[in-house]
């Protein structure tokens, strides 16, 4: 029984390896859609784990309300639980039902939302009395056997070991021939790991399998924690795995998400699955009479055996000759094979010209291919077999509309320098033509400050105030402002002034032209010439661009197409070399057995001889089968402590646990349920390179 458990569990995991990479694909999409901005906050505080849950009625026609549970842990790189999420599915026998059937028991410490979700403190509340994960995940890292940390192992380099110790938490104390008995819930723990082969090499896994796609390696292990114990076996005769190592030559150490997923509900199908087979074969319970009795039958089926060897001892001419037809149908299939490997070495004759052939077709192309892309104008480095794709793909990248369009931005800056500038000068031309006005303005603003300067200067001179010249009469008034005209005469033709005067000229004109430049309608102006001087440019260099990427890449297809053929010229004759050197084996081989066939024929005598002992030899085995059947039984109590009724005990036990296992949050009355929980730790980056 317990080979025939162990056995359909292990066909179940086979056959749902797929769909477990399914499951476990989904459940990363879930965990990371679940944890979402809060995940931050919750990461931040490792010590105190939360647990979500989320509940959906499905409105069904169900004889009995079914909960399809799933539990989500996500775990730090080491295994231990940060977040926990539990999804569960409610199949109900009334459609549009309500809420879920989960209440508050005053001891729960969690709330319900108004969309019938429920959440809750991992460590300070509980719901229906159940927080404790069913089994705990463990992971350890050693380099070069050494132990390190997640932290420590991450950027580094050797021979590196990733163990995952599983321990199962939920036990059950039971009763069996009259002793309490400690048996686990019969947890299937499946692990699965993706592995870079730019950093993982030379993979090997513990009760496990590996599959590679080219880029990386996928990693499945197996294990059934408590198992052993459950069923009592001597680990020396067999054992149940509990944990899964996975052992790799790394460089730059980093490991992405791992996911484990642990379900009793393999247990509970192989269980069932037995029962229909003995249901079938209306098969009870495993006894050691019963195997007494199957032994018993080997040994009367040895009796069978002598009276074969009988007919065949008597059939031995018939034997004999189709001995003699096959050693002559030996020596043609020799023959055969020597003509095969005569054609063969003549198509080898001709690999070195084929290939040689479809290389230099190829460069000549590549060749042309180059010669024209630079005769369009454009930049093209020698073409090759190997830079061809790249060198192209590029060369029609630069000729799309967007790049285009770039590089006529690019120029922008320049354009704009050289349109500011033009617009400049006509300003300029503008602000001179207005230059005699600008000139007597300045020249009035100087002459009233000069002769402001002459009046105080008379005044002076004349011991007067400007408060004496406001009271002075009107002939003293005269006389002072034709000294102050002279005075202010004077001044205006003097060098001074006059420098003056012509600096503030030119000062007013770049005042005015820069005032200009900055309005609002000259600046407009500028713009709309660069826009369209831009726009002529695409205008121009578009439609030769397009022209151009459609040309280069007819070309990258018709260099494809040739790659395509001549990788299938090289390939063709590489097969015909290793079926010529393969065919050296098979010679040999064809030889060896046409000679083996001509000795064989030359040796009935002594197979007839054989027959004959043969003959006797089948007595001999059932004197044999009775020793085996003493000798059996006992080996059989070793393995299972004396007593094939007591593992069958336990098996029922293992069952009866299961069946009482079927929800992580709890079940109200009436309803049953599944569950099944998937473990998500983080990411180990790799820091620099060592």
């Amino acid at each position: 029984m317990k080979n025939s458990m162990i056995k359909s569990l292990s066909e179940k995991a086979r056959n749902i390896s797929k769909r477990t990479m399914v499951i476990a694909l989904a459940a990363a999409l879930v965990l990371s859609a679940a944890a979402g901005a809060g995940m931050h906050s919750l990461l931040a505080s490792p010590a105190k784990a939360q647990v979500e849950s989320s509940q959906q009625v499905k409105s069904e026609s169900e004889t009995v309300p079914e909960k399809d549970e799933t539990v989500y842990v996500i775990a730090d790189a080491n295994g231990n639980p940060q977040k926990v999420i539990v999804s569960d599915w409610l199949q109900n026998e009334q459609k549009n039902a309500g809420t879920a059937s989960i209440s508050d028991d005053g001891n729960g410490g969690y709330t319900i939302d108004s969309d019938n979700s429920y959440s809750w403190d991992a460590q300070s509340g509980k719901l229906d009395g159940q927080s404790e994960l069913p089994v705990g995940v463990k992971l350890s890292y050693t380099l070069d056997g050494r132990e390190m940390t997640a932290d420590e192992i991450a950027g580094k380099s050797g021979k590196a070991t990733i163990r995952f110790d599983y321990t199962n938490n939920q036990k059950q104390t039971v009763s069996i021939d009259g002793r309490d008995t400690e048996i686990y819930v019969p947890f299937t723990v499946i692990t699965g790991a993706v592995l870079d082969d730019s950093v993982f090499s030379n993979i090997e896994v513990s009760n496990g399998k590996i599959i590679n796609d080219g880029t990386r390696s996928i990693v499945i292990g197996f294990a059934l924690p408590g198992m052993q114990e459950s069923l009592a076996l001597n680990k020396d005769s067999i054992q149940i795995p509990d944990s899964i190592e996975i052992t790799a030559d790394v460089k730059n150490f980093s490991l992405t998400t791992t996911l484990t997923m642990v379900t009793n509900d393999l247990f509970n199908q192989a269980a069932e699955d037995i029962d229909e087979k003995k249901a079938e074969n209306n098969d009870g319970d495993i006894s050691l009479d019963r195997l007494t009795g199957g032994i018993s039958q080997l040994a009367d089926g040895s009796s069978a055996l002598y009276d074969g060897t009988s007919q065949l001892l008597q059939k031995s001419g018939m034997l004999i000759s189709g001995i003699n037809q096959l050693a002559a149908g030996g020596e043609q299939v020799s023959g055969g094979i020597n003509t095969v490997r005569q054609t063969l070495q003549l198509l080898c004759s001709k690999n070195a010209d084929l290939q040689g052939g479809a290389a230099r077709v190829f460069d000549t192309l590549l060749s042309t291919t180059q010669k024209q892309v630079q005769a369009a104008g454009m930049s093209c480095p020698e073409l090759t077999r190997d830079n061809y794709a790249q060198e192209l793909g590029a060369i029609s990248s630069g000729l799309s509309e967007e790049s285009v369009r770039a590089l006529a931005e690019q120029a922008r800056p320049d354009v704009t320098a050289q349109v500011e500038n033009a617009v400049r000068g006509n300003v300029a031309a503008q602000v001179e033509a207005n230059s005699d006005a600008i000139n007597q303005q300045v020249t009035a603003a100087v002459e009233e400050q000069v002769r402001g300067q002459a009046l105080n200067g008379v005044l002076d001179s004349m011991g007067m105030s400007a408060e004496d010249y406001q009271n002075a009469d009107e002939e003293a008034k005269a006389d002072i402002d034709s000294r102050v005209d002279a005075a202010t005469k004077q001044q205006m033709q003097s060098e001074q002034v006059q420098g003056t005067i012509n600096s503030a000229v030119e000062g007013k004109k770049q005042e005015l032209i820069e005032s200009n430049m900055q309005s609002d309608a000259v600046q407009a102006q500028i713009k709309s010439i660069v826009d369209s001087e831009i726009n002529k440019v695409l205008a121009e260099k578009l439609p030769a661009a397009k022209e151009g990427q459609k040309s280069v890449n007819a070309a990258i297809e018709q260099l494809n197409a040739y790659n395509e053929f001549y990788v299938g010229i090289c390939q063709y004759t590489n097969g015909v070399q290793a079926l010529y050197n393969g065919t050296a084996d098979l010679q040999n081989g064809a030889k060896q057995l046409s000679d083996g066939l001509d000795r064989l024929d030359g040796s009935t005598d002594a197979l007839t001889d054989g027959i004959s002992r043969l003959n006797d030899g089948a007595m001999q085995l059932s004197d044999g089968m009775k020793q085996f059947r003493e000798g059996s039984l006992g080996k059989l109590a070793e393995l299972t402590g004396g007593s094939t009724g007591n593992l069958s005990a336990r098996f029922a036990a293992l069952r009866d646990v299961s069946e009482a296992y079927r929800s992580y949050t709890g079940l109200p009355d009436g309803e049953s349920g599944k569950v099944k929980f998937i473990y998500r730790t983080d990411s180990i980056e790799a820091s620099d390179a060592e």
